[in-house]
């Protein structure tokens, strides 16, 4: 971990952790002072306290660090499971266990026999993103799964079993996103399973499943252990696609190349170059999108939160810290950025033209996810001289069209709350907020740079 000066610590291991297991009816208890728990459900979980269980606090004092707390947490868990009798409990690390050595797996082994209640430990640290802690609770659920033998018990109804993995809050616009795409499965008969069962009406045996439908890069590594163990195909959510899969047998076709829906072409001519930043597959998405209306874009992907395999197939830029993401902006000549607003506070960020506001809740939590998505512009013309569109702020470029008698915006050309209003004026169906966001874009870059089209 690496000292930053413009960003803030991401999203944790444990949080992630947490987030996979929300919505599993799991009794949590976070090994920590206060903090840690306070900042997973004030700060860091979109969806508290929307239902499940209160996440528990094991309050540890110093002296109880530095002496041993393995009985002290034993008596907790018993009390826990006696109280509250939950299906399942759940114990996560934090930085202060992970700095004396405390083996949280084994202590859940143990407080499971003491118990007699199921106990999932997961060894997170605090010391890592979002992405790792969901990836490590992907883990102990397919353990958790095989060592149960559900497969047997379910192996004739796979057919109709979707697993659906890396849908988290942290990279989700809305939670709607996942709810439209779970409930589009549902109406054709499938049941949709998730690890632990969380947000699921099926079980957590994603080891019996027709297909895995992965949401983020936090998905990609649980799904090639399943394709590879079990014969599982994966297929990859594209948010931002402009034709979604309408059934298992669009998803099953889409299977046979998953990354195929995220990859971009070299365009020709004098390109624009756009730097995306974000979830990889999410900006991977965007790009594709993009670049499929202005085609003369040349996007960059880039990315904090990123899969090693998937990089090598899509050409991802992995960022490691914000030393990483000056390089790359100072390397190359962008026309364009799409990234947290966080991300742009960087003085490398400033001298882009255009900036898009494209808020990451597992970066700058919810400080921007109720702003409008409006883009800056930053280059202006020097000497008093008139600004060209693409040298003036978006707004700008908007009103100098209107003081030349130009045409009424169209709807790619407006701002997100303004389309969706005149779809429902005009009768249309309602835009997702993600499509809101991609047209707006897409409308912006158009005016800002009209050699675009």
């Amino acid at each position: 971990m690496k000292l930053s000066q413009f960003l803030p610590p991401f999203a944790s291991d444990y949080s992630g952790a947490a987030s996979v297991l929300f919505g599993s009816g799991a009794q949590l208890l976070i090994v920590d002072p206060g903090c840690c728990t306070y900042s997973y459900v004030d700060v860091e979980e979109s969806r508290w306290p929307q239902g499940g269980l209160a996440v528990l606090s094991a309050q540890l004092r110093t002296d109880d660090t530095v002496l041993g707390a393995d009985e002290l947490l034993l008596e907790q868990l018993s009390q826990i499971a006696e109280k509250t009798q939950p299906p399942k409990i759940a114990v996560l690390g934090t930085p202060v266990p992970a700095l004396v050595g405390m083996d949280i797996e084994g202590l859940a082994l143990e407080a499971q026999e003491r118990c007699g209640v199921p106990v999932v430990g997961i060894d997170t640290n605090g010391f890592e993103t979002y992405d790792k802690g969901i990836k490590r609770a992907y883990k102990v659920a397919l353990r958790v799964a095989e060592n149960q033998n559900q497969r047997g018990d379910a192996q004739n109804d796979s057919r109709n079993r979707v697993a659906l993995l890396g849908f988290s809050p942290f990279d989700l616009e809305s939670q709607s996103e996942y709810d439209k795409l779970k409930a589009s499965l549902e109406g054709q008969g499938i049941t949709c399973v998730a690890p632990f069962g969380a947000g699921c009406s099926g079980d957590g045996d994603i080891t019996c499943a027709q297909l895995s439908i992965v949401g983020s890069q936090a998905g990609l590594e649980c799904a090639r252990k399943l394709q590879a163990r079990y014969g599982i195909p994966f297929a990859i959510w594209s948010p931002y696609g402009q034709h979604d899969p309408q059934t298992v047998d669009d998803w099953l076709a889409l299977a046979q190349d998953p990354y195929q829906a995220l990859d971009v072409q070299e365009p020709e001519g004098q390109p624009i170059q756009i730097l995306v930043i974000g979830e990889q597959l999410r900006a991977h998405s965007l790009a594709r999108r993009l670049q499929g209306e202005c085609p003369c874009i040349r996007p960059t992907m880039a990315s904090f939160f990123a899969d090693a395999l998937a990089s090598r197939r899509l050409g991802t830029v992995c960022l490691e810290d914000e030393d990483a993401l000056a390089a790359l902006l100072v390397s190359r000549h962008f026309d364009a950025i799409i990234a947290d607003p966080l991300f742009l506070r960087l003085p490398e960020a400033k001298g882009v033209p255009v900036a898009f506001s494209w808020p990451h809740r597992a970066v700058s939590g919810s400080l921007y996810i109720d702003e409008e998505l409006a883009p800056e512009g930053k280059a202006h013309a020097d000497g008093g001289e008139e600004a060209s569109p693409q040298q003036m702020r978006p707004d700008e470029a908007e009103d100098a069209a209107h003081a030349d008698g130009g045409e009424e915006a169209s709807p790619q050309q407006m701002r997100p709350d303004e389309a969706e209003d005149a779809a429902h004026a005009a009768g249309g169906e309602e835009v997702s907020p993600q499509q809101d966001f991609a047209s707006y874009v897409v409308g912006e870059l158009k005016r800002c740079f009209p050699f675009s089209t």
